[in-house]
């Protein structure tokens, strides 16, 4: 009888530490388009705070894609990455998160590309992080 009342005084301190450490989640983010190596790709440089140690959390990053190739413009809706991360030892993660647009259909090179639309989605947490509009002009 004692050793059962002292692994449930243990068990009542163990949840009592694990709710201390893990708070709301803070997603943040910005967006940019690479200029150079992955050229024309959309880069998101994504952090989220508050995580428990070790929780895995799926993430989603979705943008309307316009190129302009020098024979044509081609869009693509809703064009679509996930990724499933999991919080280091402090609760956090930290990524770089790339999304491509699809390869041309009536070629050329290449000239602009806009994403609009852009949203990060932790649908673990439900946290839905809108970054707007970002784009590249070829020179």
């Amino acid at each position: 009888m004692r050793k059962s009342k002292w692994i449930s005084i243990l068990g009542g301190a163990a949840m009592i530490a694990s709710s201390a450490f893990a708070s709301s989640p803070v997603l943040k983010g910005s967006a940019s388009v690479n200029t150079a190596g992955a050229y024309g790709k959309l880069g998101v440089l994504m952090s989220e705070s508050g995580l428990a140690p070790g929780e895995v959390v799926q993430y989603q990053l979705s943008a309307d894609v316009t190129a302009t190739y020098t024979n044509c413009t081609e869009n693509w809706p809703d064009e679509v990455g996930t990724w499933q991360l999991m919080a280091g030892s402090k609760g956090t993660i930290r990524k770089d998160l790339t999304l491509t647009y699809p390869p041309s259909l009536c070629g050329g090179t290449l000239q602009n590309v806009v994403y609009s639309n852009i949203t990060l989605t932790d649908e673990t947490d439900n946290i839905t992080l809108n970054l707007g509009t970002a784009s590249l002009k070829h020179k």
